[in-house]
């Protein structure tokens, strides 16, 4: 692990800054901020971090709510979501907002320190190539040079099928739903559902697939689009 990577980390629970500092403090520069406003100033004025871990919830408001003027500060950085609000809403919106991942709390630290060393050592290392990505029928995982995703559903594998019929390219939501589910009536959220568990199987190659207004795009994370 290469030492002095910087961690921003937005979080206004004293006990759960302290975790953080237990965490990762031996291995990261960690800079901590307890509120909207103190992390807003650190974009403004500030050098951007390796990775960002935030909290929706702060004394001072939602992070939901000022993601659209903060956006074009986040796109070139990588971020995970840890928060206690575990509702389907929360989750969806930190993804279309370009979250690697939503962790909620209570955590396991063992399995948010694996995470983070991943992110930081693979994500920004290396940009994934998004036409050199392929799935593996036999094995059904999605693998880009040496890297390979955990093993997908017969419906995650169908969904980064169209992905990849496409490469670079938005596919419609429409689209999505008739392929998996034909004439079938199904629920939005069913689909998030499984696109949130394809988002946590492929962050740690570099993938991701962003939400827009005309659809959906499997893309570098790195090279994340700006929130619709």
């Amino acid at each position: 692990m290469s030492p002095g990577k910087s961690i921003w980390i937005l979080e206004d629970d004293l006990q759960m800054q302290a975790i953080y500092e237990d965490m990762l403090g031996r291995n990261y520069q960690l800079t901590l901020f307890s509120s909207l406003q103190e992390f807003r100033t650190g974009l403004e004025t500030m050098t951007a971090p390796d990775m960002m871990i935030l909290d929706l919830m702060c004394p001072d408001g939602n992070l939901h709510t000022v993601f659209e003027d903060i956006a074009p500060k986040l796109k070139n950085t990588p971020f995970l979501v840890v928060s206690g609000l575990d509702e389907q809403d929360a989750i969806r919106n930190s993804f279309t907002v370009g979250a690697l991942d939503f962790i909620s709390k209570p955590f396991s630290k063992a399995e948010i320190q694996v995470k983070i060393d991943i992110f930081l050592n693979r994500i920004t290392r290396q940009d994934a190539d998004i036409s050199s990505v392929k799935l593996d029928p036999l094995s059904m995982t999605l693998y880009t040079r040496n890297e390979r995703s955990s093993e997908l559903t017969a419906k995650e594998y169908r969904i980064l099928s169209l992905f990849l019929q496409a490469p670079e390219q938005i596919v419609p939501r429409r689209n999505l739903v008739l392929t998996l589910w034909k004439d079938i009536n199904v629920s939005e959220k069913t689909l998030d559902v499984h696109l949130s568990n394809i988002r946590r199987k492929i962050a740690a190659l570099g993938l991701t697939i962003v939400c827009t207004e005309a659809g959906y795009e499997l893309q570098s994370s790195s090279h994340q689009a700006s929130p619709p």
